[in-house]
């Protein structure tokens, strides 16, 4: 899983650039460590990436990265989205129907190449 740094360290307000560079970042990361684990004796198919939604990463990032996936996709690996129950579904939406916008945000990651998807009950 991939995880950019503590939030506090963060900045807030990122480029357009920056949008597409964080598909860069968390490419090359997963990359270099999908290869460090094939070489270590993990079996590929044993292998799940996943790009940290909710890690380090400003709100616009993660849905970015949600509606970028199949970039992530020509690794040759599943894909795990655990989108469900994040703040940043508050901080981009503001008052919605979080239920909703979560299903909404689980059916793009699905459309977009997720394999598997971590989910929460929203109480």
């Amino acid at each position: 899983m991939h995880n950019k740094g503590i939030p506090a360290t963060k900045p807030e307000v990122r480029s357009k650039e920056a949008h597409t560079s964080v598909i860069e970042e968390v490419y090359n990361w997963l990359e270099k460590q999908t290869n460090f684990a094939i070489e270590n004796g993990i079996k590929r198919e044993n292998i799940i990436i996943d790009p940290g939604i909710g890690f380090g990463k400003t709100p616009e990032e993660d849905l970015f990265l949600i509606e970028n996936l199949q970039e992530l996709k020509s690794l040759g690996f599943s894909i795990l989205i655990g989108s469900s129950k994040k703040s940043f579904i508050k901080k981009l939406f503001g008052d919605c129907d979080i239920e909703k916008k979560n299903q909404e945000l689980t059916q793009l990651a699905i459309n977009n190449g997720a394999d598997i998807l971590r989910i929460h009950q929203i109480a």
